[in-house]
């Protein structure tokens, strides 16, 4: 005849084991699901980030265009002022040179701002990917396993503790 303590003791172990496995493996998904979507974020936020630069360079381009256009015209109406009154030689040389001198100071404060644009944008970039990663990190903790050695002893442990019950009462 069987055991009845035994019997128990098996049960709750398997039990116990089976439990356990199927928290690990639904664990193990929950981290899956997490890390794609930590991936996700991050690929948006350089996505936004790169389309941001973009648009910034382009109204930079826009904005050079635009200077170098009001520069051209600028000497242009000098040199038509200076023909009208009269006016040649070293003196609108210096003014045409002086205007062009603004342009370029313009056009060269506007490619260090895009240089430090750029700068702040790789470091913002940078910083994105260690977040990420320190995120990917915190997701995927190691997800205990399920133990047949633990959940035999838990079930020794049962039956034992059963067999103990039981025999008070049939002694």
């Amino acid at each position: 005849m069987c055991n009845p303590a035994a019997i128990i003791g098996v049960a709750q172990g398997a039990s116990s084991f089976i439990g356990a496995r199927n928290a690990a493996k639904a664990q193990e998904e929950a981290q899956r699901r997490a890390s794609l979507a930590e991936n996700e974020r991050l690929r948006s936020e350089q996505l936004s980030l790169r389309q941001q630069q973009a648009q910034t360079a382009v109204g930079r381009g826009q904005r050079k265009v635009s200077a170098e256009i009001a520069a051209r015209e600028a000497r242009a109406k000098a040199r038509l002022a200076a023909g009208h009154a009269g006016i040649s030689g070293l003196s609108v040389d210096a003014v045409i040179n002086n205007l062009t001198r603004k342009e370029g100071a313009y056009i060269s404060s506007e490619d260090m701002r895009a240089e430090m644009q750029d700068t702040a944008l790789a470091l913002q970039l940078e910083q994105g990917v260690i977040a990420s990663h320190q995120n990917q990190l915190r997701i995927n903790r190691p997800v205990p396993q399920a133990s047949l050695l633990e959940a035999g002893l838990e079930g020794a442990m049962t039956g034992l503790n059963a067999a103990n019950i039981m025999s008070r009462f049939t002694a």
